[in-house]
């Protein structure tokens, strides 16, 4: 719509585009629970995905099984994970609750 805003020399539909795409809010969730929208979509997460590292560090692993260093990244991760799983169950009225294993 903003390309078709710029084709068309429309200064003032790019400006309201701009107004309107530029919005800033405070309390996102807030607002989707509000809205009676589901606020999962822009809570956090707090998931950490190290697939993509622990997929390099087999790969290199398998290029350079001479190396050693590429088994004491592994175990690093392995711990870093362990250590900072958490599960966080959101209730409804928006307080969070960690379980540590």
């Amino acid at each position: 719509m903003y390309e078709y805003a710029i084709q068309s020399e429309n200064e003032k539909l790019c400006g309201k585009i701009k107004e309107v795409f530029d919005l800033q809010f405070d309390d996102l969730p807030n607002r989707f629970r509000m809205l009676g929208l589901d606020d999962s979509l822009v809570c956090p997460s707090y998931v950490i995905n190290t697939s993509f590292l622990q997929e390099k560090i087999k790969r290199t692993r398998d290029e350079n099984p001479e190396l050693r260093y590429h088994e004491d990244n592994e175990e690093y991760l392995i711990r870093k994970t362990k250590k900072q799983y958490t599960l966080s169950i959101r209730w409804r009225n928006g307080r969070h609750v960690k379980i540590n294993f």
